[in-house]
């Protein structure tokens, strides 16, 4: 019989000091905000093929961004962060 409550406490390592630079948002819009409602094609069967089209899109750039970030070794240096 496992006893589930086990109280384990693990050690504490010493931290690290890391210092982060943050900015609070700025008042004045940097890119131009779209205000009206977007254009959405008039039927299901054109809003699925612009869908697909937008999913390929995005699929093309994500393997794009591996294959770079593997070339470059970006992936290395992100692990060891």
């Amino acid at each position: 019989m496992r006893n589930s409550e086990s109280n384990v406490t693990p050690p504490q390592l010493p931290g690290e000091k890391v210092e982060l630079e943050v900015f609070y948002p700025q008042a004045e819009q940097i890119l131009p905000r779209i205000q009206s409602p977007l254009p959405f094609p008039p039927t299901l069967v054109e809003t699925l093929a612009q869908t697909a089209a937008f999913v390929d899109r995005a699929g093309y750039l994500a393997k794009y961004a591996i294959e770079v970030c593997v070339k470059t070794g970006f992936w290395v240096d992100l692990l060891r962060c």
